[in-house]
């Protein structure tokens, strides 16, 4: 019952703040500039190395197991990272658009 309701409910919220359509516009993005550093970055072989050191990245947790060394790859690590940074933005938006539903 209640899981159900709260799927509901979140289901609702995603589809009309729009939020849905940003996450997904993030994780193309991400998994694409994973694929590219992959291309560009000599010393970063493997995909999954990629998408790790994306996130890691993207989190802003930067562990340094994994490192950029070319300027395209410092260049798009940048690009994602600000992508995430206007997410951060997103909740403040978010609560606003809410408030503005009707009160059952």
């Amino acid at each position: 019952g209640g899981a159900l309701k709260k799927t509901k409910l979140l289901k609702i919220v995603l589809k009309r703040t729009g939020a849905i359509k940003l996450l997904c516009s993030y994780v193309i993005v991400f998994f694409a500039v994973s694929v590219a550093i992959w291309i560009f970055e000599p010393n970063i072989t493997r995909l999954f190395d990629n998408i790790w050191y994306c996130f890691s990245v993207a989190t802003t947790i930067g562990l340094g197991d994994v490192l950029a060394t070319t300027l395209v790859g410092r260049v798009l690590m940048k690009a994602v990272q600000s992508f995430l940074m206007t997410l951060n933005i997103f909740p403040n938006f978010q609560k606003k658009s809410l408030s503005s539903f009707p009160k059952r």
